[in-house]
Order: structure tokens, then C-alpha cells, then sequence
């Protein structure tokens, strides 16, 4: 390879995979200026991901993985390793602020405590992942991310098998938006009212979902200012029920409501 293409490696700064039905490698080389990298809709995106975790990607702030069929687990390097793509406070000074896990039908765990490494974590977009993971696992996933103080906006899609949410979230304080999507909860649990700063709410496909938090859960959410609901029958059913208020009075100083 000429001198000159080994240059562009080593400057590129976005490498954006999608729709490689045969890729399995990248070329030999590392990435030290890598700051944004895409994997999507690769069908041995696991292998992929594995080469890819033999590189230097010390710059990486942002992580996108989606439609990847063959991931049943992703590589331990992939979390803990500094010389690969997330990279831990204490090795470098550079942090992932954008990470995006979604769509991998077969993908079973994270790396135990991945997540709550990455401190400087601003956007997180995560699941659904195999619908042979239980609910115990998933929540596994979520433990110790309160002390991502930095989250701003969350994106969760899970099963309608899963009758809960993991109770970690309820520490994200810091959340100004958050999309839940794709779970069988009958009720958004009143821990909802102790995220104080959120100022947007999007509830999709949670087809057995009727009920937000109380009235007074629901008040204390002071700086939300949109509510967007989709494809939840029941909670539109309620909110739209002119014998009942008791849904629509509680949403009733949000500015900016689609039921």
C-alpha cells in the first residue's frame, strides 16, 4: 500500500461500515484519530467486531453497533481495554459521549460494568437485544450507571415480556430525555418523579402500559415540557377518556402533549 493511503488511516477521523455483506476486516492498520465509528447492518458484524478490537483507537468518542445478526456477546477488550474502542477515565482523557447498542436479535450481555465506566457518557441508545434474555440479565447491564452523572438522553428498548424497569434508572438525575420503548409495564413507577431535569418523554409500543406515575410524581417533573405517546392503547385509551381526568390531570402543565 503506498505511503500516502497509510496517512489517510491514521488521520481518518469517521468510519462508517453499513451494509457489507461480506466484510470481516478492516485494513492493518490503527486508528489513533478515530473519533466516530459506524457498524451497521453487517451480517458477520462479529467478527468485524473482533478484528476491530486489535486496533489502537485511543480517540473514540462515539460507538454506534445496530442489525448485527451474528453478535451473541461482545468482546471484554471492547469495554476494558485502553488501547481498544471505550476507554476507561483513568487511562486516557478521552471518554466515549455517544454509545449506540440496538437491534442485535442475538446478542445475549455486555461486559459486566461497561457502561457505568465510560464517566463522560452523554448519549446512551441501548436494546433490544436477544428475547432470550431474562430480566434479571437485562437489568445486569444497568448496574452502577448512576454514576453517569454526565447522561443527558436515554433510549431503552426492551420486550413486552418485561413487566419492569431496572431500578437503576431511577438515579439518572441528570436525564433531560428519555425514550422508553417496547415494554410490557402496566404503570411507570413513581421513582419517574425524581428525575428532575427531564424535559422530554417518549413512550413508544408499550402496548400494556395505562398508567404514568401519581399526580404528585408526575408535578414534581417541573421542567418537562414535551409528552409524546405511540403505539400504547391503553395509556391513550385513559388520557383520552372523558368519564376518567385522573390520567390527564396529571400531564396537565406539560406544554407540548401527543397522545
Amino acid at each position: 500500500m503506498p505511503p500516502e493511503c497509510l496517512m489517510l488511516f491514521h488521520a481518518l477521523k469517521s468510519l462508517n461500515i453499513s451494509e457489507c455483506p461480506n466484510i470481516t476486516t478492516t485494513p492493518d492498520h490503527d486508528f489513533p484519530c478515530l473519533e466516530n465509528l459506524s457498524v451497521i447492518s453487517v451480517k458477520r458484524g462479529g467478527v468485524l467486531l473482533e478484528k476491530i478490537c486489535n486496533k489502537n483507537l485511543g480517540s473514540l468518542t462515539s460507538l454506534k453497533l445496530g442489525h448485527i445478526s451474528d453478535v451473541t456477546r461482545l468482546p471484554e477488550r471492547l469495554l476494558y481495554d485502553n488501547q481498544c474502542l471505550l476507554n476507561l477515565e483513568e487511562v486516557t482523557t478521552v471518554s466515549v459521549l455517544f454509545l449506540d447498542i440496538s437491534r442485535c436479535p442475538n446478542l445475549r450481555s455486555l461486559p459486566k460494568g461497561g457502561i457505568s465506566s465510560l464517566s463522560h457518557l452523554t448519549h446512551l441508545s441501548i436494546g433490544p437485544f436477544s428475547d432470550q434474555v431474562d430480566f434479571a440479565s437485562f437489568c445486569e447491564i444497568f448496574q452502577g450507571i448512576g454514576q453517569l452523572q454526565l447522561l443527558e438522553t436515554l433510549t431503552l428498548t426492551g420486550w413486552q415480556q418485561f413487566e419492569s424497569l431496572p431500578d437503576e434508572l431511577q438515579h439518572l438525575l441528570s436525564l433531560s430525555f428519555f425514550e422508553l420503548c417496547d415494554f410490557g409495564i402496566e404503570a411507570l413507577p413513581e421513582w419517574f418523579g425524581n428525575l428532575s431535569h427531564l424535559e422530554s418523554l417518549h413512550l413508544r409500543g408499550c402496548k400494556r402500559l395505562r398508567h404514568l406515575p401519581s399526580k404528585e410524581a408526575m408535578k414534581r417533573l417541573t421542567k418537562l415540557q414535551r409528552l409524546f405517546v405511540s403505539e400504547c392503547p391503553l395509556l391513550r385509551e385513559a388520557c383520552n377518556n372523558p368519564a376518567d381526568n385522573s390520567e390527564r390531570d396529571k400531564i396537565s402543565h406539560i406544554p407540548c402533549i401527543v397522545v
